[in-house]
């Protein structure tokens, strides 16, 4: 896999793309909307905000990444969205011609640049290390006797979820290969098998695939996790959806170990794992040239697989062994990371933040920042 994350682009023209007919018709919209978001933007050269151009070229990227990747997600995600933008066909009239009905279009892509903000520019609460040390903390056996009773839970907290993590992934970051240093303090057996590997260590953390909730920027996006997953249920992951609901946000589906550092790339969605086609649970990685700076380099390609002692454990219990991180989730993590940066988005984005951060500082009497979180939540409208 090449070093290197996609640079913001136009839509390609239709020449460029490969839609059937009825397709092309929804491809037409979404390039006569971006004409004329363009045209309002260099009309207006001094504003730095270029929400409603860079939310069309999202919504063109989903739409393009879905139809020439189907082996990653199926066809749904495509079918979905095309009839969406179809949706916002004129009645009568060229589809190559912006009309007053095209304002639907700028609605529905907002939302789409909205679902983006909260996948990438959300928290999942405290940073899940691993508890620290204390006198009567239980010994391995006791962890993995507990481990083993929660794997069969309904009802997980943040804290255990990064305990099962770490013991589904054999106390390693799962891109890196690192120990993660605190189990390496607190269990002589992981130690041991550092130790026989000559490994390296640093601090893990768990990274959600898909967040929790929107809270970084709670007064610009105001959907909360419900949203992301009627986005999640639009892409015909009404499976992975059910799994998450009912608490179930902190599923091992959706818990990735990784590095500290990897773990904040991965969640600013400059770090993603693009499945392999025809093999089982393995991605090529992406990421740009100053992620990948360890000692160690981590690798192009990974497979993941479970910790051999807990599918053991699990045999010997007669249970089902913890899920992996859920291919579909990934698949769809990866194609909203291709469009963040192919759209320009997650420039803006960063514009937004910087702004809020800076006029936060300006005005400590929340004046001035009330005035801008207002209207950019205008800018982008929620359901």
């Amino acid at each position: 896999m090449p070093v290197g994350l996609p640079e913001p682009r136009a839509l390609p023209k239709e020449s460029d793309v490969s839609f059937d007919a009825d397709g092309l018709s929804s491809w037409k919209i979404l390039l006569a909307a971006e004409q004329e978001a363009l045209a309002r933007t260099q009309a207006q050269p001094s504003s730095k905000y270029k929400n409603n151009l860079v939310a069309i070229r999202v919504l063109g990227f989903f739409m393009l990444d879905f139809k020439i990747r189907p082996f990653a997600l199926g066809i749904t995600p495509y079918n979905c969205l095309h009839l969406e933008v179809k949706s916002c066909l004129p009645l009568d009239g060229p589809a190559d011609t912006l009309r007053p009905e095209f304002t639907n279009i700028s609605e529905l892509s907002l939302r789409y640049l909205n679902f983006l903000m909260q996948v990438f520019y959300s928290t999942t609460g405290p940073l899940l290390q691993t508890p620290v040390s204390h006198p009567s903390r239980p010994s391995f056996n006791d962890t993995k006797t507990r481990v083993l009773r929660q794997i069969q839970s309904t009802d997980i907290t943040s804290m255990e979820i990064k305990e099962l993590a770490l013991f589904r992934d054999g106390y390693k970051c799962l891109l890196s290969g690192f120990y993660d240093r605190d189990s390496l303090r607190h269990y002589p057996e992981v130690a041991e098998l550092f130790e026989q590997e000559m490994g390296l260590s640093g601090v893990t953390q768990c990274a959600y695939i898909f967040p929790e909730t929107a809270q970084s920027i709670e007064k610009v996006i105001r959907q909360t996790f419900s949203g992301v997953l009627t986005f999640l249920a639009r892409f015909g992951l009404e499976k992975e959806v059910k799994n998450l609901l009912g608490g179930r946000i902190n599923s091992l589906a959706n818990i990735l170990t990784l590095q500290a550092d990897l773990r904040i790339e991965f969640d600013r969605g400059n770090l993603w794992f693009e499945p392999v086609n025809d093999q089982p649970d393995t991605y090529d990685v992406v990421y740009d040239k100053y992620t990948n700076t360890h000692v160690r380099p981590f690798p192009d390609r990974v497979t993941f697989i479970l910790n051999p002692d807990i599918v053991h454990a699990c045999q010997q219990k007669g249970i089902q062994p913890p899920a992996l991180p859920s291919r579909m989730l990934l698949a769809t993590r990866a194609a909203c990371s291709r469009v963040l940066h192919m759209s320009g988005a997650a420039e803006q984005i960063n514009i937004i933040l910087r702004d809020i951060e800076e006029v936060g500082v300006l005005a400590k009497d929340g004046s001035a920042a009330d005035l801008l979180f207002s209207a950019i939540s205008r800018a982008i409208p929620v359901d």
